[in-house]
């Protein structure tokens, strides 16, 4: 939410309630798939674009598509609070951005829990929109999951609907990968959210 510091006690206390109720509205599914990679595309899936994704996956052998969702629950109430709190919209919003993300990492958890018998280590995940790695790239990823069985659509804009949606990618490796921050394989040294 940008907040420097401690909130003060009103901001806290409805982040605590907003979290809540995050919780209790959300419905979190996920899809993945597993494919082998030759350095250039996901065999079998489709071809990797851009210099980024393909550093990132450097020593990868095989790589996980996912895609991830908190279900249309969250936009509805977000819609709702938009008429009558925009603070509460805010706040709930930002609630289900950190939610998604915490449940994408359990997702990479269980990822590399699978990878390891195999004995694979796993990346980071690195999504579409990160670096060079076009945003474009979600529709080849919804459609070899076929993600509209979790109620995952891509809108015109190549943004994912329900808005608190992720899609990713995530290397499998021999060796152990350097885990090195995202922003480490993106040339965008302007990026205003840069680690």
């Amino acid at each position: 939410m940008g907040v420097r510091g401690e909130p003060d006690e009103q901001t806290a206390a409805l982040v605590l309630d907003c979290l809540d109720e995050v919780r209790k509205t959300a419905t979190p599914r996920y899809v993945k798939k597993l494919f082998d990679y030759d350095g250039t595309s996901l065999v079998g899936g489709f071809e990797l674009s851009g210099k980024s994704i393909k550093k990132f996956l450097t020593s990868c052998e095989k790589a996980v598509v996912m895609c991830a969702t908190l279900g249309r629950g969250i936009d509805i109430a977000i819609k709702r609070y938009q008429t009558n709190s925009m603070a509460r919209a805010a706040v709930f919003d930002a609630c289900a951005a950190a939610y998604i993300e915490e449940y994408c990492d359990e997702i990479s958890k269980t990822l590399e829990t699978d990878a390891a018998k195999k004995d694979f280590c796993t990346t980071r995940r690195f999504s579409p929109g990160y670096g060079d790695f076009p945003i474009q790239t979600q529709k080849d990823i919804l459609r070899i999951l076929s993600a509209q069985r979790i109620g995952v659509a891509l809108l015109d804009s190549y943004m994912l609907a329900p808005s608190k949606s992720v899609t990713a990618i995530v290397g499998y490796r021999r060796d152990k990968p350097d885990n090195k921050e995202k922003c480490a394989y993106c040339d965008n040294k302007n990026c205003k959210f840069r680690r």
